[in-house]
Parts: structure tokens; sequence; C-alpha cells
């Protein structure tokens, strides 16, 4: 029974947690109409720093409020949470394939890749050494090497499926060479 009693207890908290973020982001969104231009940067700051748990209500305000003020700034903080949120899930598809990898290819070529966090890259073949930038595109990292290869990795499992182009610009539209990159210490 006192489990109970403590238990409902934290649900009335987070409740009631709930509930004042949500008169605070309503508070915020009538302050983004305000006649003061400091109150207005002041509101759409914090509805900014809320981030994700203010979206519903600022999507609402962006399509059905009279002021226009309003309906614009909701929209452009909503377009900057979402961005946010796109540059986090980068980040962390970037962090999962940082680090050193051997690809070997099904034509025999078998190269070293070192992926940074930021995405530098550089690869070196028994033929070639070339460094360049991974972008995430479409789930996938690509590889644009300065030496007018690309690549694109795509994860299956704990291993990576590599498609190499050479030139570049044949990317994504010709068969790539195929390789499988494993991770190495």
């Amino acid at each position: 029974m006192a489990l109970a009693l403590v238990d409902g207890a934290g649900t009335l908290r987070a409740d009631s947690g709930e509930a004042a973020q949500a008169d605070r982001v309503a508070a915020l969104i009538k302050q983004l109409g305000d006649d003061e231009f400091a109150k207005r940067e002041a509101a759409s700051k914090e509805l900014e720093d809320i981030g994700e748990p203010a979206l519903a209500a600022l999507r609402r305000a962006a399509t059905s409020r009279e002021d226009l003020e309003i309906r614009q700034r909701a929209e452009r903080i909503i377009h900057a949470i979402a961005a946010r949120a796109a540059d986090a899930i980068i980040k962390r598809q970037l962090a999962a394939v940082k680090g050193k990898w051997t690809v070997e290819f099904t034509n025999g070529v078998t190269e070293v890749c070192r992926i940074g966090e930021g995405g530098e890259a550089s690869v070196e073949e028994p033929q070639r050494r070339s460094d360049g930038m991974a972008v995430i595109q479409g789930g996938s990292v690509v590889i644009t090497f300065q030496d007018d290869r690309v690549e694109r990795w795509t994860a299956v499992g704990k291993r990576v499926v590599v498609e190499h182009w050479f030139p570049g610009a044949r990317f994504p539209t010709a068969p790539p060479a195929l390789g499988i990159a494993t991770r190495t210490p």
C-alpha cells in the first residue's frame, strides 16, 4: 500500500511538472508577441532552450495565431530546434564510424581509413594516400576524398559495407567497387 502511494505521488509530481512546463511554454508563446523587443527575444531564447517539449505548442502557434509576429517567431524557433536535433543525430552517426578501419574490396584492394570526430578522413592503400571529409547523407556516411574518389559507408551489424567510386563524378549512378570495413584497433 505504501509503495502504491509513493508511486502515485511520483506520478502527480511528474504530471504537475509537465503541466507547469506547458503553462510556461504557453506564456512564452504569448510573450513572442509582446510590444517590447527584449521580451520577445527573451521568450524566443527560452523556448529554443526548452527545445523539443515545446514543439507541439510552437507548431500550433505557427499555424493558428492571428499575431504575425508570434507565427513568424514560432516558425523560426521550430526550425532552430529541428536543426539542433538534426545536428545531434549527425554527430552520433559520425561518432559511430570514428576510428581506424580496414576495408577489403572484392577487387583485391585493401585500404586503411581513419575517420575523425569532426568528419575528417584519410585513406591509405598500397598505391594511394588521400585526405577527405565524411558527411551523413541518407543514413550513410559519404566520404569525398581529395583524389577524386567517393565512398559510401553503410552500417550492417558490426561491419560496414563500403561502395567506392572513381572518378567521384560517377557517384552514385555508376556501379561501385564493393568492400567490407572492419574496425581495427
